[in-house]
């Protein structure tokens, strides 16, 4: 598990590589929450932090988007998150959710055809824990979802939505995300390679998402392997319960 110092260190060097390709508006909500972070880490275990509004200027529309005469496209990148801090033989959730703290993760998008109307979408992870009881529907625990609230708030707005039908299915299972994976994501989905290539390729850039896909991957790809090899060489392991299940509840029993 990488320090509360590295975690900073390492959203540190990835919001400067951001502010030199000239990929976001404004690193403002970074920085903000780098200070929180830096005064409150390590309170009670817990490294907490929630970033709003980071905004990312898309300059090449990505092919096959529809209408197919937008101009502008923006991106917002919001991220509420509190981590647990595991041992290195603990396969558990990373994230703590209770009725103080939650995980919110989102991408909203916003734009612009040639006639200057602007057009929404969304998209959002959720982390739900539910009893395979209390829902009607699939419940992977870890879903990324189109829509969300960015689009019913629209909607309460008055915008028109035309013929587009909205459904909270198909809950997708994804792995959690932090604001580097998060970031990581955005760029690797949303611009060209030849705009993000020296960002990619920086070694401290790599290091970081590295390092965050070590505390927030490996609990949740471990717990997968679980399924099938029961870890019979890893005996080390403490691994909660059931665990597989609630990550992808498409395995059978």
């Amino acid at each position: 598990m990488s320090s509360y110092s590295q975690i900073i260190s390492d959203i540190s060097h990835v919001s400067y590589l951001l502010q030199k390709a000239q990929v976001c508006y404004d690193l403002s909500p970074i920085n903000t929450a780098i200070g929180r972070m830096t005064k409150f880490c390590g309170k009670d275990g817990l490294i907490g932090y929630s970033v709003d509004k980071l905004k990312f200027q898309i300059t090449d529309i990505p092919r096959g988007t529809v209408p197919n005469n937008i101009e502008i496209l923006e991106l917002c990148l919001n991220i509420e998150i509190n981590e647990k801090k595991l041992k290195e033989q603990e396969v558990q959730y990373p994230i703590k959710v209770d009725e103080n703290l939650s995980y919110n993760f989102s991408l909203e998008l916003d734009g612009w055809d040639k006639f200057a109307v602007c057009h929404y979408a969304s998209w959002h992870l959720d982390f739900d824990k539910k009893d395979e009881k209390e829902v009607d529907f699939i419940h992977p625990v870890f879903h990324m979802t189109f829509g969300g609230n960015y689009l019913k708030k629209k909607i309460q707005e008055g915008n028109d939505f035309g013929h587009m039908l909205l459904l909270l299915s198909p809950r997708i299972p994804y792995p959690p995300m932090d604001l580097i994976l998060g970031i990581d994501f955005v760029l690797r989905n949303f611009f060209k390679k030849s705009q993000i290539q020296g960002i990619l390729e920086n070694s401290q850039y790599q290091r970081a998402v590295k390092n965050s896909q070590y505390r927030l991957w490996r609990p949740y790809m471990l717990s997968l392997a679980h399924y099938w090899c029961g870890m019979k060489n890893c005996l080390g392991f403490c691994i909660d319960d059931g665990l597989e299940y609630e990550i992808m509840p498409y395995l059978m029993k």
